[in-house]
């Protein structure tokens, strides 16, 4: 009995190969009739070729990834081989994750080995950096020809929010003049977020006006918001100053 992996076998006569045989998974018997030089005795042989199915193997508990957004996870790790294979194994995890064979270039999926045996080989798994707040769970899918697609490990990540300052710019301005145009500055967007990537923008006062007397008065700002983000405040100061005289 002969073991092979691929799914044609060719038998060779008179030094030229036979057409393609198609193999089944498992056993194949296959019949040959041979002619002698006589031209009418004959002999029967028959060989019985097995085709077996590709195994995916993989093995390693993964522990929760955790993130802030706008940065990957730390990358957690599971191996995976395979025998009798057509070919390599294909990794794809859930869209909010991404691979990696050497825990340096990662990607959406990755290719593990080639046809035959692949032997235990190691994959990075993290949480993608661009991806919102919030709770991810889902099965890393491990397939190849021929073979029993495997849905394991279960992964599961959190996305917590990232820090944003806002900052009230100071302004000034003269006694009895209105108030300038009051504005904020913000430290801590990430992933090209700007302010227009908040949902509620900031609202910015002060207790000023164009009556106010000479001295400091605070710019506060408050009210926004975004799911992406924990946001915190610094006031400014507008300044009203003495009026010159000529």
């Amino acid at each position: 009995m002969v073991a092979v992996q691929r799914c044609l076998f060719f038998v060779t006569l008179h030094g030229s190969p036979s057409d393609a045989i198609a193999l089944v998974e498992g056993d194949n018997v296959i019949t040959t009739v041979v002619t002698a030089q006589d031209g009418s005795t004959t002999a029967t042989y028959t060989i019985t070729v097995t085709r077996t199915k590709p195994v995916i193997v993989n093995t390693g508990t993964l522990l929760i990834l955790n993130s802030t957004y706008g940065t990957p996870s730390v990358s957690g790790t599971f191996n995976v081989s395979g025998t009798n294979m057509l070919e390599g194994i294909l990794v794809a995890p859930p869209i909010e994750f991404e691979v990696s064979a050497d825990n340096v270039t990662f990607t959406d999926n990755i290719t593990i080995g080639a046809a035959g045996t692949i032997s235990a080989t190691p994959v990075y798994i993290r949480l993608k950096g661009n991806i919102g707040v919030g709770n991810y769970i889902g099965n890393i899918v491990l397939s190849s020809n021929s073979a029993i697609t495997v849905n394991s490990p279960q992964l599961s990540g959190t996305v917590s929010k990232a820090a944003l300052i806002v900052t009230a710019d100071d302004k000034s301005k003269p006694y009895g003049s209105a108030n300038p145009t009051l504005t904020v500055s913000y430290s801590g967007f990430v992933n090209g977020d700007t302010e227009a990537s908040l949902d509620v923008t900031p609202s910015i006062s002060t207790t000023a006006t164009a009556s106010s007397p000479v001295g400091l008065y605070a710019i506060t700002a408050s009210g926004a918001s975004s799911p992406n983000y924990s946001i915190s405040y610094v006031d400014g100061n507008l300044t009203v100053g003495h009026v010159a005289l000529i």
